[in-house]
């Protein structure tokens, strides 16, 4: 178990938040309790489809655009 671990449920009201603070941080993301379906602002993410500007990299969440820390 890495010491940085976090966990997001989709049941959870704040766990878009829990994603986005994880790839800006590079922390690790548990998600719980996925079902059959995923919510499709996920989908830039499973894809790894990343907006590079310059050396930075950044990747869209539903409509919001957040820094991605490749350690991540």
């Amino acid at each position: 178990m890495s010491p940085d671990l976090v966990l997001a449920d989709f049941k959870d009201s704040g766990y878009m938040r829990k994603i986005e603070k994880c790839i800006v941080d590079g922390k690790t993301l548990l998600l719980q309790d996925v079902g059959e379906t995923i919510d499709p602002s996920l989908d830039n993410l499973l894809n790894k489809t990343f907006i590079q500007v310059g050396k930075r990299f950044s990747i869209k969440l539903g409509d919001r655009e957040c820094d991605y820390n490749p350690k991540f």
